[in-house]
């Protein structure tokens, strides 16, 4: 299954017009991926429920919440992430 997360505007209205979408639904999938870091097809709320299944049929968002995080004593964040399933 091919990942949404990584794609740029240009790409993500090829995806739209390709599922045959509204134009404006890649602005609104590019603020889910990027500005609130969804983990989940399902969390594009303002999409309808029949583009977001389209969408599931062939995507995938391809980001998985991290398993652990850390805040060191200098503020610096560290993040553990399961990749592959491992």
């Amino acid at each position: 299954m091919e990942t949404l997360f990584g794609k740029t505007l240009t790409q993500l209205k090829k995806v739209v017009s390709t599922l045959g979408l509204k134009p404006y639904v890649e602005k609104q999938m590019a603020s889910w991926l990027y500005q609130k870091g969804i983990t989940s097809i399902d969390e594009m709320t303002n999409l309808t429920l029949e583009s977001r299944q389209k969408l599931q049929e062939y995507y995938e968002i391809g980001l998985t919440p991290p398993v652990k995080a850390e805040i060191s004593k200098d503020g610096t964040k560290k993040y553990l992430y399961h990749i592959n399933g491992q």
